[in-house]
Order: C-alpha cells, then structure tokens, then sequence
C-alpha cells in the first residue's frame, strides 16, 4: 500500500474528514460533528477536539483518529477512529491512536479513555497493544445506528469496552467504594498502577438528597461537580423518574465521585433505581475518579455477536453482565 504521513488536523481537512466518514460509516455516525466543517473548526479552536489524519501517497485522507474532551477536563477520550477499507490491515489506527495519546501527554492530561466494540477485536488489541487496561464494559452504549461499511445493520443496542491508559505520575487518592465492587476496584487501581487509599464510610444513609447533572443530549447523569455547560438540573431522586419517565431514554449513564464518603449510599439508591455497576473512569469528574453505573431501558443485542481477544475484558465482561442480572 506504500507509506503514509500521519499528522495533526489542518483546517483544509474538515470537508475532506466528512467525506471519510461518509465512505466509513454511512451518513448515520452518531458523531454529527465530523460532518459539519464549521462545527469541527470550532471545536478544535475551543480545544475540545483534536483530530489526527493519515493521507496516502497521492494525499488522499484514509484514515482519521481524535481526542475529544468536550469540557476541557482532565481525561480525554479517544474516539472517532476509522480507516477505509482499502487500507485496512496497515497498522494505521495503532498509528494514528499512539499520535492520539502524545498529543495527550503534551497537554498534560491525566489520563485517556477509549470504547471499543465487542464485535471488532482489531480495535481492541490496539488497546490492548498501548497498554490501555479494561476498567469496564458499557452494555448498550453502542447506539443501533452505529455499523460500519462491512457490518451489517443492528437490530438493537450494543455493547462498548471501557478501556483507561494513566498518563501522569500517581498520587494516593481516597477511595471510598460500594462493598460489593471493593475487591474488582482495587484489583484495577493495581492493574492501572494507581495507588488508592480505601475509606469506610460511617454513614449509610448520605442525608442529603443528590443533585443530577444531565449532559450531552440528556444522556449522562453527573453527581458532583464536572466543568462545562449543564443543560438541566434534576433534584434528587423523585425528581431523576419524573426526569426518566418523561424523557423515556433507552440507556442513561450515571457517575459518582469516588473521593465522596456518601458515594457508598448513593450506590445503594442508584441499585435500587435499575443502575448497575459499569466500570471505573479515573479523574473523569474534574480530576475526581469516577464510578460509571448505567440504566438500561431496552434489551442488548451485539448483531456480530460478543467477540473479546483480551481476557482481562472477558473476565470483566462476565462480571458487568452478572451485576446488571442482579439488578434485573
């Protein structure tokens, strides 16, 4: 196939990342920004975004890759990537993603996270080849609209791994954990090698009612504080199933800061609210580690099937599905 020059985004790129995109995925990528040329601009001027492109010899873009960070936090995610289909097998997204995490590295962020699908194992051991860790699993985060040129149309959601690569020196961090999931934390701070400090929480009941944050859509529910721009307030949880009841989403995800001793409690309600447990986001929340739960309305269905190459991922795969079970 030749050679490719791997680079950062310049601004004549944008028309050119749509038309990729269209070639890859369709006119239905979840990631609408990827389309609109003035709306990528902006956010690569804001910082928000930060894409990396391979062009072939002739200058052709074959392949994209990005980080995005929407509220300019701590931890970026790596996201977007794709690459056409006659130039697949190149090795080109190992490439474009470890440009990803220097670009990462030179911003001083603490950490990266990427979601990979359980029907691409190619993607995976990219992951997996960087030395990202499997610190969750996001069963029905993938919409069903989300297929690839060589995919066939989903009949239902799909399911995402949650990968996490720290990027800076560790600090001891308080970590005060649901009992349940106590063990499965501390073995990935040690798989991560991030030291946390276990507290035990006195209280088992928090006292005060949560606030929910609803982001992106109204698709996550933040507790705690978290940079940028909230797009509605819920008080407490009557006021999160009046929110739920009207909105009717098909799948919510929630986020509990980690370093708060009322977390434990909070867990407890969110059970018993239909979240399970989903996984563990270092500095997620403004630098606060963050433990990922998820609300699914509607059932999961992996059209390609579950196809995992990391056991590590299996392992927690195995464990996500059985909690979520539990919770019914």
């Amino acid at each position: 196939m030749g050679t490719y020059q791997v680079r950062r985004f310049e601004p004549d790129d944008a028309p050119r990342i749509a038309e990729l995109v269209r070639k890859v995925w369709g006119t239905d990528y979840f990631h609408r920004e990827l389309y609109d040329a003035e709306e990528l601009l902006r956010l690569h001027a804001e910082g928000r975004h930060v894409s990396v492109v391979a062009a072939d010899e002739a200058g052709n873009l074959v392949a994209h890759d990005a980080l995005s960070r929407p509220e300019l936090g701590s931890v970026g995610e790596t996201c977007m990537a794709m690459v056409r289909a006659d130039h697949r097998g190149q090795g080109l997204m190992t490439q474009t993603r470890r440009y990803i995490i220097e670009i990462a590295r030179e911003l001083g962020l603490e950490g990266v996270y990427g979601q990979p699908v359980v029907t691409h194992t190619a993607s995976q051991k990219v992951y997996m080849g960087l030395g990202f860790v499997c610190v969750g699993i996001g069963l029905g985060l993938r919409p069903s609209t989300l297929h690839s040129d060589q995919e066939e149309p989903m009949k239902g959601r799909g399911t995402l791994l949650l990968y996490y690569l720290p990027l800076k020196a560790d600090w001891a961090r308080p970590v005060f954990a649901p009992t349940r999931h106590r063990e499965m934390l501390g073995r990935l701070y040690e798989a991560l090698k991030l030291r946390a400090e276990f507290k035990t929480s006195a209280a088992n009941d928090p006292g005060v009612e949560p606030a929910f944050t609803v982001k992106h859509g109204s698709i996550v529910l933040a507790f705690g504080e978290r940079s940028g721009r909230a797009e509605t307030q819920v008080e407490g949880w009557a006021g999160l199933e009046e929110y739920t009841r009207t909105q009717r989403q098909e799948v919510l995800l929630m986020e509990l800061p980690l370093d708060d001793a009322r977390t434990p409690a909070w867990y407890e309600s969110a059970e018993r609210f239909g979240f399970s447990w989903s996984g563990l986001i270092p500095g997620l929340l403004g630098g606060r580690d963050a433990l990922r739960l998820v609300r699914l309305d509607v059932p999961v269905v992996d059209g390609a099937g579950v196809h995992i190459a990391d056991p590590e991922a299996r392992a927690m795969f195995e464990y996500v599905r059985g909690h979520r079970m539990a919770v019914g």
